[in-house]
């Protein structure tokens, strides 16, 4: 991560929580969005990971574990699709905790290169704008 701070930081990360109650919700609304296949492959799921990941990852301080964060939306995923198997309208399924989980491996592997700086370059484009 860059050294220079971000300056609309709690905006990041609410918009990573709306990110993560967005996922909850979709995965337990009872009208579910319909999930595209490639093979065994959920590309709603693998799109709402990676992107939640890759957010997440651009805007948590060096302090958090990257591993941590993937680790915990991972576990996320395993633990919605045990909950849409309880609810009664939804389905279980492996395949969907892969895709979740490739998506949060996706994720993990493109913030890396970007660390800290997707949204640093988004914050002087607005700076520049506002100038």
């Amino acid at each position: 991560m860059s050294s220079e701070p971000l300056r609309y930081r709690p905006w990041w990360m609410a918009g990573g929580v709306g990110l993560v109650l967005l996922v909850i919700y979709l995965s337990l609304t009872s009208d579910p969005v319909t999930g595209h296949q490639l093979g065994q492959v959920n590309l709603n799921h693998l799109l709402a990971y990676g992107v939640t990941m890759l957010w997440l990852d651009q805007v948590i301080d060096r302090s958090w574990n990257r591993l941590s964060v993937a680790a915990g939306l991972c576990l996320m995923g395993v633990v919605l699709e045990y909950v849409q198997g309880w609810t009664g309208y939804r389905h279980f399924s492996y395949a969907d905790m892969g895709s979740n989980a490739l998506g949060v491996a996706i994720g993990f592997l493109l913030g890396e290169p970007l660390r800290g700086s997707l949204f640093q370059r988004i914050e002087k484009a607005i700076a520049a704008i506002r100038s």
